[in-house]
């Protein structure tokens, strides 16, 4: 998107399902509950605490626990009453954020900042919001691309990951993004499988994220171990392998149905494209790269856009 605009993190950071679509500049508007879904939520809690649409309470209520921070000091407490009166309103109520084309890195990341307010799982507001829309001047959204950013399927609350699951039952494609060297646990099998088993799918890419911190980890052995590194290219084709070899075993489940068994031959092979962020950004903005996945794309992102396109 040309600018950082979700939330980034190792750990399940998106908390909130986020809508890209194209507009002539960068704007958020954070919608939240009205007071009857609020209400009725808090009555489902009240009756059955297990209901995963009842998590978002358990969630709420807990940050009003006192808590410490890793350096042991008490960390920030929330005044959760003050946060439903001025939020959950009869009828919804929206907070709209703006980012001018010509804004300064500072209103950038004050922007950032704002918006992660909403959006991250450390903050009790993500609990009282139902969506947020971004519009972004990009140029891949003013191809008609609407892209959807999602809770992690790896995310210890049940009722965000069951914002996923319905989120992504009516999409064309999937952009199933997997940690590298951490990639393809067994929460993203199982979803993957039960994904496919629907059989609505209509496209399906396997994002490999931040390669660039397991090559990193891969230059440190060999400088410890005084040895030429190999190349990235090497690193990546071990990973895909693993990865393939997996997706592959996942996919089995699938002939004991025949209708599935077809639908997986109109899916075809599952793609998968290895990214970095970090080494995209630094290549846009003219910095010295130590390596790149590709010459003309380090980062693998410009291949990633092309492949969603085209296909």
């Amino acid at each position: 998107l040309s600018n950082r605009l979700a939330g980034e993190g190792t750990l399940p950071e998106t908390a909130a399902v986020t809508t890209f679509k194209h507009g002539p500049n960068v704007c958020a508007r954070i919608q939240f509950v009205d007071t009857a879904m609020w209400q009725q939520l808090k009555l489902l809690h009240a009756e059955n605490p297990k209901d995963i649409n009842a998590h978002r309470i358990r969630s709420w209520e807990g940050f009003a626990i006192p808590k410490k921070t890793k350096d042991d000091e008490p960390a920030k407490v929330f005044d959760l009453a003050g946060l439903e009166r001025a939020h959950v309103r009869d009828g919804g109520h929206t907070v709209t954020l703006e980012l001018s084309a010509q804004a300064t890195k500072k209103a950038t990341a004050d922007f950032r900042k704002k918006l992660k307010d909403y959006t991250s799982s450390t903050s009790p507001l993500h609990c009282l919001v139902d969506k947020i829309d971004i519009t972004a001047p990009a140029e891949i959204l003013d191809h008609g691309v609407l892209l959807i950013d999602t809770p992690g399927l790896g995310d210890t609350e049940r009722f965000r990951v069951a914002l996923t699951e319905k989120v992504v039952a009516d999409v064309d494609a999937v952009l199933f993004l997997t940690k590298s060297g951490a990639s393809y646990d067994q929460s993203e099998k199982d979803f993957l499988l039960s994904l496919l088993r629907k059989g609505t799918v209509k496209q399906l890419i396997v994002v490999v994220t931040q390669i660039d911190e397991t090559y990193d980890k891969v230059l440190k052995a060999a400088e410890d171990d005084d040895e030429d590194p190999e190349p990235i290219s090497a690193c990546i084709a071990r990973e895909r392998a693993k990865i393939s070899r997996e997706i592959a075993d996942t996919l089995k489940d699938l002939h004991q149905d025949d209708s599935l068994h077809r639908y997986q031959e109109q899916l075809g092979d599952v793609p998968i494209v290895f990214t970095s962020a970090r080494l995209h950004r630094d290549w846009k903005n003219g910095d010295t790269l130590a390596f790149e996945i590709e010459k003309t794309d380090p980062g693998g992102v410009e291949k990633l856009k092309t492949r969603l396109l085209h296909q």
